[in-house]
């Protein structure tokens, strides 16, 4: 049998089946209608639409003259809401508590009751103390679009050419994506009885994101903002101007401000020729 293993919809773009990624790579300017079908509505596609289908339908040209429209836009993103973490104080607090909690549990000869705790004075001091990593290492980020879209056509031929452009930075410094896209569609009627439809359309995509080893998913930054959130608030990120050492061995907050980074392209191209006939 035949089962589906991902919980995504099935999508199809001017009646071809696409993946996820080709839908992600349509620009808004690029899409006419979009609908969604679910249950029985999708049983036409088989076990594929268990999920759900997304159709989608591109723009298409239109008799009369070439018609030009061109847009732009730009736009900012920030974090909504930032996990709150403990103060150095508190985590202070929080590792004798442990380290107590150890030795009432294992004894005094257990490892943990080796530990330092900290003194009075060092947690009065660390009241004073409190250096927000993830709050130093965080930017707005900004993404710009810019769009340029030609139709017209007669009775016989009729075309779309779309051309955009994104730019987006990311939270961190030295993360930041541009994408660049081209489609092409026309329609047309050869005979009385015969029409056809061409489509294609051309992708690419440049990335670059700041090189840390701890960041192991890919294009996902998992490490270097767990890093950063939970650095203990009492190590400061520089001293006399020397990056400080963490307990990762990696001062993450040295390592977005140093611009080293690894880049990853990719293209992406695809064409589709369908023939139909006229009542």
């Amino acid at each position: 049998g035949t089962f589906s293993t991902t919980d995504d919809p099935l999508y199809v773009i001017d009646g071809f089946i696409r993946d996820v990624d080709a839908f992600n790579r349509l620009d808004p300017s690029e899409i006419e209608n979009i609908s969604v079908l679910k249950d029985a509505s999708a049983a036409i596609y088989g076990v594929r639409g268990a999920n759900g289908v997304v159709l989608v339908e591109t723009k298409k040209g239109a008799v009369g003259a070439p018609q030009i429209t061109y847009s732009s836009s730009f736009g900012t993103s920030q974090g909504i809401k930032m996990p709150e973490m403990m103060s150095a104080y508190e985590q202070a607090v929080s590792l004798n508590d442990l380290i107590y909690q150890e030795i009432n549990y294992a004894g005094a000869n257990s490892d943990m009751a080796k530990k330092d705790l900290f003194s009075d004075s060092e947690l009065e001091k660390l009241k004073s103390i409190n250096y927000d990593w993830a709050k130093l290492g965080w930017q707005n980020a900004i993404n710009t679009r810019h769009t340029l879209n030609v139709s017209g056509g007669t009775e016989d031929v009729k075309y779309f050419v779309g051309g955009n452009y994104l730019y987006a930075n990311g939270n961190f410094k030295g993360l930041n994506m541009n994408r660049f896209g081209l489609r092409f569609g026309m329609d047309v009627k050869f005979t009385k009885y015969l029409s056809g439809t061409f489509s294609s359309d051309f992708t690419q995509r440049d990335t670059k994101t700041p090189k840390n080893q701890l960041d192991t998913e890919g294009d996902r930054m998992y490490g270097t903002f767990s890093e950063l959130v939970r650095t203990p608030r009492w190590i400061e990120p520089y001293i006399d101007g020397y990056p400080v050492n963490t307990q990762s061995g990696i001062n993450v907050l040295e390592l977005l401000n140093s611009g080293s980074y690894k880049s990853s392209k990719s293209q992406n191209t695809a064409s589709a020729i369908s023939l139909g006939l006229l009542p």
